[in-house]
């Protein structure tokens, strides 16, 4: 399996959850000055990250790539295949949750991962674009004009708990516009890979029609019916 079937299958699990059922998932969220990309981040109750590592992948990043996901997130896991686990196992805090994924047996949970409270206010800052900053200041009655910077002085102020719950919001607001387009794309792709065939304009049609009381039959019924009493 590569990255996106392991991701996708990694979504389907984790949705079976009690805490997963009503998250929000983002797939390659950029963090850290855009320095970093994970993988998979799961929006609930908790801000939590997934890294995943196919045979396809090494494992040169990965102590890097967890410093700063136990910076940003309240858990962080790593979910590898059985080639990489004992290495991911040598290399990854005790803090941090592993997984494996086998094609055949599925998930495996190695160990669960702790609570990460150690987040700073300037990292939950730094999931905010200026617009939704501008917000957040209004809101709560602060100047919201300037340069990010100048909105980052201000928002410096808030209490963290307040930020946090913004940027929960937040992610979850940003997944929900972005949802349409991802499922688009992604059914596009898989046509091309000849997963799925492209539906028919009559099937598609067809699909619309169904949406309404009146069965299709009918309508063709109906329309047969009118251009045989215009032409009376």
């Amino acid at each position: 399996m590569n990255e996106a079937e392991i991701r996708q299958r990694l979504i389907e699990r984790l949705r079976r959850q009690a805490q997963g059922s009503s998250a929000a998932f983002i797939s390659e969220l950029c963090i850290d000055r855009f320095e970093r990309r994970v993988d998979l981040v799961q929006v609930g109750a908790r801000l939590a990250a997934f890294e995943i590592k196919s045979d396809r992948d090494r494992l040169t990043r990965l102590p890097g790539q967890l410093d700063s996901y136990c910076r940003f997130f309240e858990r962080v896991t790593v979910v590898c295949t059985l080639r990489h686990l004992a290495a991911v196992q040598s290399q990854a805090p005790a803090a941090v949750g592993l997984w494996t994924v086998d094609a055949e047996q599925g998930f495996k949970v190695v160990r669960s991962p702790r609570l990460l409270r150690g987040q700073r206010l300037e990292d939950w800052l730094s999931f905010l674009p200026v617009p939704e900053l501008r917000r957040l200041l209004r809101s709560h009655g602060r100047p919201a004009h300037g340069t990010r910077e100048s909105l980052l002085v201000q928002a410096s102020a808030l209490p963290k708990t307040l930020v946090r719950a913004q940027v929960l919001n937040s992610l979850r607001a940003r997944e929900d516009r972005l949802a349409p387009r991802r499922a688009q794309q992604l059914a596009l792709a898989e046509a091309r890979q000849g997963r799925l065939v492209a539906p028919t304009p009559e099937a598609r049609l067809q699909a619309f029609l169904s949406r309404f009381a009146v069965p299709a039959q009918a309508l063709v019924r109906q329309v047969s019916g009118a251009h045989s009493s215009s032409s009376v």
